[in-house]
This record gives C-alpha cells, structure tokens and sequence, in this order.
C-alpha cells in the first residue's frame, strides 16, 4: 500500500529528474550556439539522432519518438533541410509517404554532436 509519504518522495523524485533533464537540454541548446554549429536547438539535434541509425524515416514515425506534433516537426524538419542536414523525398513505392534522410553534412554534424553532447554530460556528472 501506498502511503501520502511515500507518493511525495516519489513526485519530488520525479520533478528533479525532469529539472535536470531540462538542465541537460538548455546545456546542449547554449553549447549548440556557443559553437555555432548549424543545429541550434535540442530539438534539431534530436531529430537528427533519430534518423542516424536509418531506421525511423518518415516523419511521423519522427513525431512519435520526439512526442511532438506534425506541424511542430514540421518546421524542424524545414529548418534542418535548409541548412542542407537532410533530405525529404516521396517514396516511390507509396507517394504519399515522405522519407526523411541525413545529408553527408547531417552525419558530420552527428559526429560533432556526439562529441558535444559527452562533453555536456561529463560536465554536469562532476
């Protein structure tokens, strides 16, 4: 049985891991800029490590991992293209379906996103 106590602890336990996930996410978002790199938000950045490994690439496979809406996605999508990190193509086989994909550029910016997002975690595990 639950008690009011221990749903407390449990709440407060919640509400400090989303405060720092949050930290962790303006952290990578002012790092972004700092270097200015063409992904500038936290978003971008993980639109760009959904679709590294090929395997999600419509956008709204994309929606559903990010937990965001079509349209929200929408301009991410248009900002990344134009900075040339993806491409967005109609499927040949069913062209209402668009398939999204990672530039040369896109997997280069992975690669020092990577590099960015573990420095950011080994500085805010110190």
């Amino acid at each position: 049985m639950t008690t009011t106590t221990d749903r407390r602890v449990e709440d407060f336990t919640i509400v400090r891991l989303l405060s720092k996930a949050l930290d962790v996410e303006n952290k990578i978002n002012a790092t972004l800029r700092a270097n200015k790199l063409p992904v500038a938000t936290a978003a971008q950045t993980r639109t760009l490590l959904l679709l590294e490994g090929g395997k999600i690439s419509s956008p709204k496979q994309i929606a559903a991992r990010l937990h965001t809406r079509n349209h929200t996605l929408s301009g991410i999508l248009r900002k990344l293209e134009a900075r040339r990190l993806i491409t967005r193509k109609v499927d040949i086989f069913d062209r209402r379906r668009t398939i999204v994909s990672l530039t040369v550029d896109g997997t280069a910016q992975l690669e020092m996103l990577h590099a960015i997002m573990e420095a950011v975690e080994q500085e805010m595990t110190r």
